[in-house]
């Protein structure tokens, strides 16, 4: 059975799908485990991560959750899977049945069984896809940058989870606060790390992933910072982040 992480803040601009890929890529090349990758964001950014700026065709589209049709994963390497996304998932953002909200989990339940950890990434907001992740998810990863915005809406995800546990998943949790794409030599930075310290402590996972060009040089690119770089400090950072959290999936 697979385990499940969510990454997940309404915030947009926090490195979500950064973080989200070099996750997946972690789980598949240092672990050597089976991965199925969820982009539940109509943006798709993270679809093109994996396969490029043409994105992925129907098949393999996350919509057919909602239109409850064939959907196969696809492969992107021998250790990961991508079922995508793109601009076409918004139009099933605002489904009234209740059942919709299930549609990921129903989807999970048939493939856990082929996979070993499944990654999701999710909108800037807590909607439809954000709600199906939670419902669908074990843990649940939270990455923020040193913005007052993406530090405010760690309670607004904190609630969600809560909310989430009590209703309909009683197995979700927090597994971590990723400090990503973090500026810690600004005056922000240290005031954002002071409060996570002290509102946060017992989630909070260091280090910092820092700010940095290597990140974007590698997205235009199309592969990860351990390709651009791998002597740079956002790998090593990115693998100490990854250890820690994979002490926290139980």
């Amino acid at each position: 059975m697979a385990k499940t992480i969510t990454i997940a803040n309404n915030k947009g601009g926090v490195g979500k799908t950064m973080l989200a890929y070099h996750l997946a890529n972690m789980f598949a090349d240092l672990k050597e485990q089976r991965v199925l990758f969820v982009d539940f964001d109509p943006q798709g950014n993270s679809t093109k991560y994996f396969v490029g700026q043409d994105g992925i065709s129907d098949k393999y589209h996350v919509k057919n959750m909602f239109e409850k049709s064939g959907i196969e994963p696809f492969k992107v390497t021998d250790n990961i899977s991508i079922v995508g996304s793109s601009i076409s998932l918004g139009k099933y953002e605002n489904l009234k049945d209740l059942n919709d909200y299930f549609a990921l989990r129903r989807y999970l339940r048939t493939v856990s069984e082929d996979y070993d950890i499944v990654i999701i990434d999710t909108p800037p907001n807590i909607g439809t896809f954000t709600t199906n992740a939670l419902l669908a998810t074990d843990f649940v990863v939270i990455p923020v940058d040193s913005s007052v915005d993406a530090f405010n809406a760690i309670d607004l995800i904190m609630e969600a989870v809560n909310d989430v546990r009590l209703d309909h998943n009683e197995k979700i949790k927090v597994a971590g606060i990723v400090m990503n794409i973090f500026a810690l030599h600004t005056n922000a930075g240290k005031k954002a790390l002071s409060r996570l310290e002290q509102q946060y402590s017992e989630f909070l996972i260091t280090p910092a992933v820092p700010s940095s060009t290597v990140v974007q040089n590698a997205r235009e690119s199309e592969q990860t910072v351990f390709e651009e770089d791998s002597k740079h400090k956002v790998c090593s950072a990115l693998i100490e982040i990854f250890e820690s959290l994979c002490k926290n999936l139980k």
